[in-house]
């Protein structure tokens, strides 16, 4: 982010930040793909949830914190990835494609 968005937002060490990730921007792969990316944000857990939908469906990964990240992607993609619950699957998110937001 722009050093003009760090004094905006007040960042600082210490400072609780939320990431805001839109679930299209998502990408999803298999834990153990050897691939290489662009994409500098790499998050890895648990598949726990996995609908299919006309077109899309939506992936839910569980991270180690706790946390979760939602993914949407084809259904073509769900299927040739294997994905569904139980399954250890990865999200990658572009830098350009986290907006960063603090409470007021």
């Amino acid at each position: 982010i722009t050093n003009e968005s760090v004094d905006n937002l007040g960042l600082a060490p210490g400072v609780e930040a939320y990431a805001l990730i839109k679930a299209p921007w998502v990408i999803v792969t298999a834990a153990d793909s050897p691939i290489k990316t662009s994409a500098r944000n790499t998050l890895c857990g648990v598949v726990t949830r996995c609908q299919t939908g006309a077109v899309n469906g939506e992936v839910i990964i569980e991270l180690e914190s706790g946390k979760s990240i939602a993914a949407i992607i084809t259904n073509e993609s769900i299927e040739s990835l294997q994905l569904k619950k139980g399954v250890r699957a990865c999200a990658l998110i572009k830098a350009s494609h986290i907006i960063l937001a603090v409470s007021p």
